[in-house]
């Protein structure tokens, strides 16, 4: 079971869905993991992210901290077609979805008619610097 596995059994939990219940015996591995970011590095690469280990342990690490009361952020930059839709997609496919909230083609009126919480604690992935 990969780090994006567990991901999804935590949300099951956090829901009541007791269906995680069949794995409940591995889950405890990933909480016990010494070097959690190389577990989620591996598991990124086994997912299909070649060479970009080292981003992808950045924008997860800044992803996670949205529960934090200073939360981190990060902006993926590079040429076009270079993959940063593709590093942030590929991180956010290890996050909860009830921990995450992917934006594209966002105005700033998207930030005024949200929910007072729709944010709140969770990872933000804005596909594009353009729609902000």
């Amino acid at each position: 079971m990969d780090f994006r596995d567990k991901a999804l059994l935590l949300e099951q939990l956090e829901s009541g869905d007791d269906s995680w219940r069949t794995e409940q015996d591995q889950l405890p591995d990933l909480v016990a993991e010494p070097d959690l970011l190389r577990r989620f590095g591996a598991d990124a690469e086994r997912a299909g992210l070649v060479g970009e280990k080292r981003n992808a342990c950045v924008v997860f690490l800044s992803a996670i901290s949205a529960t934090l009361a200073k939360p981190l952020n990060v902006s993926v930059v590079g040429a076009s077609a270079a993959g940063k839709n593709h590093l942030t997609g590929a991180v956010a496919a290890f996050i909860p979805e009830g921990r995450k909230k992917i934006l594209t083609g966002m105005t700033p009126k998207v930030l005024m008619h949200a929910e007072e919480d729709e944010f709140q604690h969770k990872a933000i992935f804005i596909a594009e610097y353009e729609g902000v």
